[in-house]
């Protein structure tokens, strides 16, 4: 059965307030999810940190159900799992590794919100837009916090390869954000 008609079924199902749907998504997402925490905390934390981090994950989509769109469903875990990392993770009083969110300056005032709005929205679309290849790299890069070689490992690539990638993922991601007339992004 096709990843995406899965996703579909189990979101009429959840949007039914049948927990089965979330059953489905639990066991096709629950190792990618996972992943994404145990990179995030998983140097600092207990392995039983992690699962409840991961259930945390579920039990957040379970409560957004109607919010997740389908064919959306990797990339909404993705997001979430790392934020409930980083909250665990700041919660014990460590920092995580620089974030690409805290990079930003803070904003004052309803204009200054729509603008880094606007801004997020462009640099979202403009990684959607990205080549694959370098894109998935970017992405566990900086998004899975992944270093260079789990996934050189992981995607069957040189180390160097996979910073080559990152360093094509960072020019795309400027020159196309210059092009829409965003800077400093």
């Amino acid at each position: 059965m096709r990843k995406e008609s899965t996703e579909e079924q189990a979101l009429v199902l959840m949007a039914r307030d049948d927990s089965g749907g979330l059953r489905l998504l639990m066991e096709r997402y629950t190792p990618y999810v996972s992943t994404v925490v145990c990179n995030i905390i998983g140097r600092y934390m207990t392995p039983q940190d992690v699962e409840e981090v991961v259930s945390d994950v579920f039990c957040a989509l379970w409560r957004n159900r109607h919010k997740v769109q389908p064919g959306k469903v990797r990339g909404y875990l993705a997001c979430m799992a790392r934020g409930h990392a980083i909250n665990r993770l700041r919660s014990s009083g460590r920092t995580p590794a620089l974030e690409l969110d805290e990079l930003e300056l803070s904003v004052e005032g309803p204009e200054a919100r729509v603008l880094e709005e606007e801004r997020r929205r462009a640099v979202h679309e403009a990684i959607d837009d990205m080549p694959a290849a370098c894109r998935e790299v970017f992405v566990r890069y900086y998004f899975y916090c992944q270093g260079t070689p789990d996934i050189a490992r992981d995607m069957g690539l040189r180390p160097d390869t996979v910073r080559q990638r990152l360093k094509r993922g960072r020019d795309w991601l400027q020159n196309i954000l210059s092009e829409r007339g965003i800077d400093n992004a």
